[in-house]
């Protein structure tokens, strides 16, 4: 699933999304006036009927940003299908949430965007210094060195970028940035060098459920096994997300899921 795609054609896909569907019913992006309860299944979801007639829109929605896909896992070195995947499962592509606080395709928190700040620091200097070009020493040397001041108005120019032509270089980025959270996350519990205890997937599969859960859950589930002398790869660490954590493992199956 993370070799590298050789095209944005390689990131297709055709999947039946009655989320996607049902909002493209209640917005009269498609016709169902045949369809037993115009389509809709309930207030979100589209039936068989809707699915059928929503199914040409569902394949060109879907896969009217692969390019962008493409291109931006190229530049910060994520693989695309694994932000794809979680697109996906956050949104059905469909980039206005239901959800106070969740921001665009990704449904990106503010929590979300401090991670982005704190833990890639060449894109928050390069993103910094770009909105406070006239005053580069409101910067200083890292994010949370900032004034709150400051920092909001960053959290707020990267918020702004949701549901533009730059949400999915923001997604990536942030992908990145939670893969960096989670090596020194790994580094601070192990003495061992990173290649010897965990592996390539594994590492993108524990920075998916480290966007979704946040890093308090993971780092309990990688702390649970590495004191079980477990080694540090997905097929373990996900035995061990606990209370509030529940979900995480179910996230990052669906997000896999969409590539089977």
């Amino acid at each position: 699933m993370l070799i590298r795609p050789d095209s944005k054609d390689d990131l297709i896909t055709n999947k039946p999304y009655d989320i996607l569907c049902g909002k493209m019913i209640w917005h009269g992006l498609v016709d169902t006036s045949h369809c037993p309860g115009f389509g809709l299944m309930d207030e979100e979801s589209a039936n068989a009927c809707g699915l059928e007639s929503c199914s040409g829109k569902l394949f060109q929605w879907q896969n009217k940003q692969n390019d962008r896909f493409y291109e931006a896992g190229k530049k910060y070195n994520v693989p695309p299908r694994v932000v794809k995947g979680m697109v996906a499962q956050e949104s059905q592509f469909w980039p206005e949430s239901d959800i106070e606080g969740e921001y665009g395709l990704g449904r990106i928190t503010i929590l979300g965007i401090k991670m982005l700040l704190d833990w890639y620091p060449a894109y928050f200097n390069q993103f910094c210094h770009t909105i406070f070009r006239m005053q580069p020493h409101r910067c200083g040397s890292c994010f949370s060195e900032m004034e709150p001041q400051d920092q909001n108005v960053l959290v707020g120019s990267l918020i702004a970028k949701t549901n533009t032509a730059e949400e999915i270089d923001l997604i990536t980025a942030a992908v990145k940035a939670s893969a960096s959270q989670i090596e020194q996350i790994i580094l601070n519990t192990s003495e061992f060098p990173l290649e010897e205890i965990t592996d390539y997937e594994s590492l993108w599969k524990i920075s998916v459920a480290n966007y979704y859960a946040g890093s308090g859950c993971v780092q309990r589930a990688i702390a649970s096994t590495y004191l079980y002398g477990y080694p540090l790869i997905w097929d373990t660490v996900k035995n061990y997300f606990g209370y509030g954590c529940e979900k995480t493992v179910e996230y990052v199956d669906r997000v896999y899921s969409l590539w089977e």
